[in-house]
This record gives C-alpha cells, structure tokens and sequence, in this order.
C-alpha cells in the first residue's frame, strides 16, 4: 500500500514537473526595457523641454512605475517622426499604449509590413477614445513564424497633427523548447531545470512501477501456490 502510495506522488511529481519545462510564460518588457531603441531621445525627460523627442514620464499606474512618451500637443506642426523600435523571438506580441483623444497618429510596422493608425478619423481604430486616458491594447500579433521579429512605430509627421504616444509594455509569446537567449528571457534557467527535474521523476517513476508490478506478481504467485498446497493437502487428508 505504501508503494503504491509513492507511486503516485512520484508520477503527479513528475507530471507536474514536465508541465511547467513545456510551457512558457509570456514574457513582459516594459517600455524601459534595454532591449527597446528610441529615437530621438530626449535626457531632459520633461514635456515642455522634449518636444519631438521620446522621455520618461513617471507615474504609478504605469507598468514598472514609468512610460515613454513622444509627442507635441494635438494640433501643433509636427518636427519629425520620433519612432521606437523593439526585436524579438517568439510567435506572438501583444504591445499596450496609453490612449485618449491627445494620442497620435502613428504608423505600426510588423516585420516591415505597414499598419497605420489614427484615432481622430478612424482609420484602423473603430473604438471609441475618451478624454481619460486607458491602458490599451494598441496593435498585437498571434501565430508569427518561429524566430526572430520587429515591432515599429513611428509617429504620424502629418502637420497639425499633434498628439501623443505613451508606451507602457509588450507581452511576447513563445513556444516551449524555442526561448531565446538567456539575458531576453529570464525564464530559460527554469524551463531547462523543470526538463530535467522531470526527467529524473518519470526514470524514477518508471522503476518504481517496475517494482511495484513485480512485487504485485510475487504476491499473487505466492497466493496461488498456497491455494494450490491447501486442496492437496484436502485432498490427502
């Protein structure tokens, strides 16, 4: 009975180690994630002094407590095309903006395959926008090919646009046994060590039932040939 008990727990061991090597969490980068390359960029990180030029605003509804901002008030010529730029490995994103009726129009690039946005007429947005600003699900991806990909976005440089763009983070989906390398996915030391954990438990789980057949057999064999003496001896007497 305490075998078989083991037994168990050593086979839902190893099933719940082999779940968590063969599925990956996604992956969060928040806006000031290295990984990302802004330009221009702006040191001052002040609205009025970085017109035209990405900056960090803090403020604790943001993901990891800050965002990157671009931008010119709604209606004002717009000086260039600020644009940030984010490559990754996976099969899917989901990129997440701040959006009221201020934000900008903006072109999304996937892979260099263009989606413009504007959110003044419509086009590609046919949401409402409120003058409260809302985290946003802003542009995603599902079922990309294995391997490597970019995300674009580039502000609208139509004059008298305006507007903003408040980046706050992507998620990105992987497959298991796919990850990049270690420093872009933090998870890589646990998904390689739950494989191998699970490994070890289903070696151990296989012996273990090995053992527990056998017994089972040795015990059933015993009982016949006890059944077996007790008639001859029925018989004789």
């Amino acid at each position: 009975m305490f075998l078989q008990q083991l037994l168990l727990l050593v086979l839902a061991a190893a099933a719940i180690a082999q779940s968590s090597a063969t599925s990956i969490e996604n992956v969060t980068y928040y806006s000031d994630d290295p990984l990302f390359v802004y330009a221009p960029h702006c040191p001052q990180d002040t609205r009025d002094s970085c017109r035209g030029a990405w900056w960090t605003d803090f403020d604790p509804k943001y993901g990891n407590g800050r965002a990157r901002v671009s931008g010119t008030p709604p209606g004002e010529s717009v000086s260039g095309e600020e644009y940030f730029r984010f490559t990754f490995e996976g099969t899917g994103f989901y990129m997440y903006q701040w959006v009221n009726k201020s934000t900008a129009a903006q072109n999304h690039f996937v892979d260099s395959i263009l989606s413009p946005m504007d959110f003044t007429t419509g086009v590609n947005w046919p949401y409402p926008v409120n003058d409260e600003a809302t985290l946003t699900l802003m542009l995603w991806r599902q079922g990309l090919k294995r391997g490597s990909h970019t995300i674009s976005i580039k502000r609208d440089a139509t004059p008298h646009k305006g507007g903003y763009i408040v980046f706050d983070h992507v998620v990105v989906e992987q497959l298991p046994y796919s990850p990049p390398s270690k420093s872009q996915n933090p998870n890589l030391g646990r998904i390689i060590g739950g494989s191998l954990a699970g490994t070890i438990l289903l070696i151990a789980a296989v012996g273990l039932l090995i053992i527990y057949r056998r017994a089972q057999t040795a015990k059933a064999l015993k009982k016949t040939q006890l059944a077996l003496a007790s008639t001859r001896e029925t018989q004789f007497a």
